[in-house]
């Protein structure tokens, strides 16, 4: 992953980071090997049930020097702080009055996953005149691969998946690698 942080820099207006299994320990990697002044805000989507991320967020902000919580509906996305998708629920992306907000609500009939890589990312498709850098991580199933589609017709996207060597479960990672 070392070799994309120079896009970090570039004309972005958001990082999306999905994971599923083996997505903590693949966050902090991600985490500790990024740049201290990421001038981006970070939405994160961790499959996990409702109670786990607050803590993951909480952790993750005691270990890296940018703001990391979990979303809360209506949170101002701000550079340089990290938003971790509310277990058991959905975060998508709104502009309002200009600016980019997050709405976290139920999931609906026929979400597979409580959070959705596919959910937020066909959100972000939403939003007009947008640049999403995007990462991949391990996990498995397919999440992410349908929200990918969606966003590269109506963003400007740069998307990266985490190799098959370093993934503990290359599922997710690897239906982004076959989309290429």
């Amino acid at each position: 992953m070392k070799n994309y942080y120079s896009n970090l820099t570039g004309p972005w207006d958001l990082l999306v980071i999905g994971t599923s299994t083996g997505g903590p320990a693949a966050l902090q990697k991600l985490f500790q090997s990024m740049p201290e002044t990421v001038a981006l805000p970070i939405l994160v989507v961790q499959h996990m049930p409702s109670g786990f991320t607050r803590s993951l967020a909480g952790r993750l902000n005691r270990d890296y020097s940018w703001n990391v919580k979990e979303a809360e509906d209506g949170d101002l996305l701000q550079k340089g702080s990290a938003y971790i998708a509310p277990g058991g629920r959905q975060l998508e992306v709104r502009r309002h009055r200009g600016q980019l907000v997050t709405v976290v609500s139920e999931s609906r009939t026929g979400d597979r996953y409580h959070p959705s890589v596919d959910v937020l990312l066909a959100s972000l498709a939403g939003v007009d005149s947008l640049r999403v850098l995007s990462v991949i991580l391990t996990g498995m199933g397919n999440d992410g691969t349908n929200g990918l589609k969606v966003l590269k017709v109506r963003a400007v996207l740069y998307a990266v998946a985490e190799s098959e060597e370093t993934a503990i479960v290359y599922g997710m990672p690897g239906q982004r690698s076959r989309q290429a």
